[in-house]
């Protein structure tokens, strides 16, 4: 499974040192799933976040529509793009009902 999330994302990244990137910093989350009492506590690895912003941050803007619709895949759902502001890692992936009203 992970080696073709790795394939979908990095069909859409032109850059081949950015590619190996999202590869090594999956492989990396993978290990820290491993230790972490609650599985998304991974995310939270500096070098796993790092990695993904920089990976993130060099997609061409022709690469958001394709990485929606993939998203959607995934049963992402739409979703108001304010609420993310006060979201974080430090609240472990949950949502206060402040934040939804």
């Amino acid at each position: 499974m992970r080696n073709r999330l790795v394939k979908a994302l990095n069909r859409h990244q032109p850059h081949p040192t950015q590619r190996e990137l999202l590869r090594i910093s999956l492989e990396r989350l993978a290990l820290c799933v491993k230790d972490a009492a609650y599985s998304y506590d991974a995310f939270a690895d500096a070098q796993v976040q790092r990695f993904l912003r920089a990976w993130f941050e060099s997609l061409p803007n022709e690469a958001a529509p394709a990485l929606v619709a993939l998203s959607s895949l995934f049963g992402a759902a739409q979703f108001d793009r304010g609420a993310l502001g006060p979201w974080s890692l430090q609240t472990r992936g949950y949502v206060s009902a402040k934040l939804l009203s």
